[in-house]
């Protein structure tokens, strides 16, 4: 199995956000950043194994990020869940995942950093910081489980906007 994990897109800055008197929850992308988002969204379907599940966040740049992955990789609809929310139960992230095919995680900094080391080491230890529509891979031999997972690659945004400008063969 592999699990992709990917940080949500560039989104409305979280100050001005905030001084508007809304909730972080409801901050959304930019339009830069559904720009960036899809050309990176194009490099991300480059490299995906079918079937793609995609699982996220239920906060709204995230599930905007998961739309336009879902649209570039042609997936089935997406799924949102709370574990994947800033601050979110890691533990309750890999429930229902299966064991076959590709799932693909979006969610938020520093969580993702850290879901990477868990499920890589079995510890709670950042392992890379996402940039913004930046991803990673991490294979299982079987079912997802904490300390089990190996890095196959990271790719940053600029990289997988790069793969998404490539003619397909």
């Amino acid at each position: 199995m592999h699990l992709i994990l990917v940080r949500h897109g560039p989104a409305e800055d979280r100050d001005k956000f905030a001084a508007r008197g809304r909730p972080d929850a409801e901050r959304p992308l930019t339009d830069a950043g559904r720009r960036k988002t899809r050309d990176a969204a194009a490099g991300l379907a480059r490299v995906v194994e079918a079937p793609v599940r995609i699982v996220t966040s239920p906060y709204v740049r995230a599930r905007e990020t998961a739309e336009i992955i879902r649209a570039a990789c042609d997936s089935a609809p997406v799924r949102s869940v709370s574990a994947l929310a800033p601050g979110g139960r890691r533990d309750r992230v890999l429930a229902g995942l299966g064991v076959s095919g590709s799932a693909i995680l979006v969610g938020h900094e520093p969580d993702l950093g850290m879901l990477l080391g868990w499920l890589v080491t079995g510890r709670l230890e950042v392992w890379h910081a996402f940039k913004k529509a930046g991803a990673a891979c991490v294979t299982f031999a079987g079912r997802p489980t904490p300390g089990t997972g190996g890095v196959e690659w990271i790719l940053p945004p600029n990289a997988l906007r790069s793969l998404g400008r490539l003619t397909k063969p």
